[in-house]
């Protein structure tokens, strides 16, 4: 067990075991819609930066450097879209209050007109309440409100 998780308790390990689950889901997707080559590759840049931020190994960093500065624009363009399930599953799998722009973030490949037709127009703002406490909540949306 890693020293991140060295004083979680057993109350931790169904979240866990849901992260891996989702882990799993979004490793075949990725497989699944971006092909073999890419999955490889993204476990590849997902193994090496976990060496090098989470256990400060220094010659990862230069591994990872190396992996990055050798893809073609084909390959990274690839990585990109695929790195974007990422966001849409913490979105799917957060349990914290989110506002966000749906055009411009979540729809942002779609035409004007498929935007509007999506209920995701240039005025529609998502906003997806999480299990904070309420009062924080409401506070948190009247001090928006105010400086908008």
């Amino acid at each position: 067990m890693s020293p991140q998780h060295s004083g979680d308790t057993d109350k931790d390990t169904p979240l866990r075991d849901d992260i891996r689950m989702l882990g799993r889901v979004l490793g075949n997707t990725v497989r699944n819609q971006e092909g073999n080559e890419v999955f490889e590759l993204i476990e590849k840049i997902r193994q090496t930066s976990i060496r090098f931020h989470r256990d400060d190994d220094k010659p990862a960093r230069r591994e990872l450097e190396l992996i990055l500065d050798s893809m073609s624009t084909s390959q990274t363009v690839r990585i990109v879209r695929a790195f974007s399930y990422f966001s849409h599953l913490a979105n799917i799998g957060d349990t914290r209050s989110l506002i966000i722009h749906p055009a411009s973030t979540t729809h942002r490949q779609l035409s004007d007109a498929q935007k509007v037709q999506a209920g995701a127009g240039p005025d529609v703002v998502r906003l997806s309440i999480g299990l904070e406490d309420t009062a924080d909540i409401i506070a948190d949306l009247e001090q928006g409100l105010k400086s908008a």
